[in-house]
């Protein structure tokens, strides 16, 4: 909640994303067996005064006009729903925000899915191996990791920090920068 404020390109990229959610679990689980312990509880932001409820409730308004079509779904609950839905709730707490997209799940499963998935879908891991270089050429992608090339039809960069050295060499630009001391 509140990620996205004024940007709504991003708002509706996680989103869309949440709503994703769902089916690649299930078809994580279904590709391996492994159950990744996913669930969609939504999410809850408590309000400890009415100034601060009063601005939630704007902020969430203004999330909802920046998702346009997409639509964001929001409940503002007084402290009687919230202290039905939280046992022992402080007595500060005078509201909440509450919103159905957000999801968890076991991130180690997870992993362990998706590993599984792309080396039965005829992917390939190479383990503590650092991307170092990648190059298109004629349609395909090569990437070189731990000594070894590999080429494919299609890659996904997510190296974090490290992506804007090996997008720049595909005519990428991406200033991904640390931020908080990372």
């Amino acid at each position: 909640q509140g990620k996205g404020v004024g940007r709504p390109e991003y708002l509706r990229l996680t989103r869309r994303s949440a709503d994703l959610w769902p089916t690649l679990a299930q078809e994580l689980t279904e590709r391996t067996g492994v159950d990744l312990g996913f669930v969609r509880p939504g999410a809850m932001r408590l309000c400890l005064s009415g100034d601060e409820w009063n601005e939630r409730a704007r902020l969430m308004e203004e999330l909802r006009a920046d998702a346009g079509n997409l639509g964001y779904d929001y409940d503002m609950l007084d402290r009687d729903a919230v202290a039905g839905m939280v046992p022992g709730l402080g007595p500060e707490v005078v509201g909440a925000s509450f919103t159905p997209y957000d999801c968890e799940c076991s991130p180690l499963y997870a992993l362990s899915a998706l590993h599984g998935a792309i080396i039965g879908l005829g992917g390939r891991y190479v383990a503590d191996a650092k991307v170092t270089h990648v190059e298109a050429a004629g349609g395909t992608f090569a990437v070189t990791a731990g000594g070894q090339r590999a080429r494919a039809p299609r890659i996904v960069l997510a190296a974090g920090l490290g992506s804007s050295a090996l997008a720049g060499p595909l005519g990428l630009a991406m200033p991904v920068r640390p931020e908080r001391g990372q």
